[in-house]
């Protein structure tokens, strides 16, 4: 189990990694932007990774709730 401090450098790292990410994709066209989330969804999935969007607080809330956005 991870520190409450664990948690929060967690959690701040991919704060800052989903913005930075959001950021790259919002200048991609809208028509490579379905390609990239579909396949990192088929990533994702492989991978065994929760998913989770980013109104979601925490990866632990996301993969609690039975419908993912």
């Amino acid at each position: 189990m991870a520190s409450d401090e664990g948690r929060r450098v967690v959690h701040e790292v991919m704060t800052r990694q989903r913005a930075e990410i959001g950021a790259i994709v919002a200048r991609m066209p809208a028509h490579r932007r379905a390609g990239l989330v579909e396949a990192l969804t088929a990533v994702t999935d492989a991978g065994g990774e929760p998913r989770w969007s980013a109104r979601d607080e925490t990866p632990e809330r996301a993969r609690d709730r039975a419908e993912v956005d």
